[in-house]
């Protein structure tokens, strides 16, 4: 058995669940009980503590059993060809890298986007990847630089899971820009797997950003706490052992990342003026519809969408793709219409999440059958089962109808939300 970051697997070894800026093993949660707890966390406009976000770790697969790419990617049904077009963007001593998806009416010609950049491709080797693994997937429907299709259209901001990188979605973006939305995904350095700069030097995610420095003892306190406040029989109680639980170093590094990404995101949102004006040159000049933005992610990313729309009022509406939930504060509400997308693959994240928000603005979840975490990326059209079968196909084409149904509804103003009913899709 190989340990494997991302590409062939969805067994994930160590899914870290963070209360408030606190971090913990999913099986941890299901042992202390915290699914089960007798304080009912839905106390009205009261809402304390979410969820911060599944993180994604290294998952296991047999490296021999992988022999050739059976992986086929949707085409975009879009009225809409695709460009591509990767820059940078910094802030005094800052930056990040952005890459952008968007609508294009010129004929589809050139250069394609590769799903995997050879500075990923080198990572995947050196953690036991077979070339095969992450060579000869099919060609993207992205074509470097093409004109963007006149007139102004709606900005979605994308932030990828933690331990991966943008183009792990790049059938998403594809699908939305082919809809006329602008996807502009962040790239996250020394968080993202590798960053290829335009100088062509290499930023690779940095050791102690991947896992983090787990102490046992600390852990331990860490456990103690969560035990105790999944038995609170109070709100005050509750409050008491998190704050405990806070205390706990293994907390304190997650939320150094999640600073970091939201500060990353900022330094995109402050360019906003300077990319529509041309000040910074890319395609995009005058094609942003600055009264149209929306943000969204998947895991750990996910959550840093919803917090960012929420802060910031230019952002009409976030979408979590499998993350949890937290909140900055003790009582901060969510201000923003938000919307939850979830697996329903021995998850408890939904209820959680309905509890804490039902009275605040309107927010929607919904929980895809037979969808576990990686499915919400391009993993979904790759990943096979026990029989050596691809089954994503369906859930990923619903997860991009229902996400871009929603962007239609807050962005467009179209008649598109709630969905129509499916027997795929539990929705609240």
């Amino acid at each position: 058995m190989l340990i494997k970051y991302l590409l062939f697997g969805d067994c994930l070894v160590l899914q870290a669940v963070v209360i408030a800026f606190l971090g913990m093993n999913i099986d941890i949660l299901r042992e202390v009980g915290i699914f089960n707890m007798k304080w009912k966390l839905g106390l009205g406009r009261l809402a304390l503590v979410g969820f911060i976000g599944i993180l994604q770790y290294p998952a296991v697969v047999h490296a021999e059993t992988v022999e050739q790419h059976t992986a086929v990617f949707p085409k975009p049904d879009g009225q809409y060809q695709i460009g591509f077009h990767q820059f940078e963007v910094a802030e005094e001593e800052r930056w990040i890298q952005v890459s952008a998806w968007y609508p294009s009416e010129a004929e589809a010609v050139g250069e394609r986007a590769v799903y995997v950049i050879p500075a990923i491709a080198k990572v995947l080797q050196n953690n036991g990847f077979h070339e095969s693994e992450y060579k000869g997937l099919p060609a993207s429907w992205s074509f470097v630089d093409l004109p963007a299709a006149s007139g102004k259209h709606p900005v979605l901001i994308y932030n990828h899971g933690f331990n991966t990188f943008p183009r792990q979605s790049m059938t998403r973006f594809e699908y939305l820009a082919s809809h006329g939305y602008i996807v502009l995904a962040v790239g996250h350095p020394e968080d993202t797997m590798a960053i290829e700069r335009e100088t062509g030097e290499v930023i690779y995610q940095l050791d102690e950003n991947i896992n983090g420095t787990i102490d046992k003892d600390d852990l331990t306190v860490l456990i103690t706490s969560l035990k105790r406040m999944s038995k609170a029989e109070s709100q005050l109680e509750w409050q008491e052992q998190l704050r405990h639980a806070l205390k706990a170093k293994f907390s304190n590094g997650f939320a150094d990342r999640f600073d970091t990404w939201y500060a990353n995101n900022m330094i995109l949102l402050n360019a906003f003026a300077g990319i529509e004006s041309g000040t910074i040159t890319t395609p995009l000049q005058q094609h942003m519809d600055l009264e149209a933005i929306a943000s969204f992610g998947h895991s750990f990313g996910g959550n840093v969408s919803v917090i960012l729309a929420n802060k910031n009022p230019e952002i009409k509406a976030g979408v979590n793709l499998d993350g949890a939930m937290f909140n900055w504060t003790m009582d901060e509400k969510l201000q923003v219409p938000a919307c939850f997308f979830y697996s329903n693959y021995g998850e408890s994240f939904p209820g959680l999440n309905d509890a804490l928000f039902n009275d605040s603005v309107p927010m929607c979840s919904l929980s895809f059958n037979n969808a576990s975490h990686m499915s919400f990326t391009d993993l979904t059209y790759i990943m096979v089962d026990e029989k050596g079968t691809v089954k994503g196909y369906p859930v990923g084409q619903s997860i991009d109808a229902n996400l871009r149904a929603f962007f239609d509804a807050k962005l467009k103003l179209a008649d598109s939300w709630p969905p129509a009913v499916s027997n795929g899709v539990i929705q609240n």
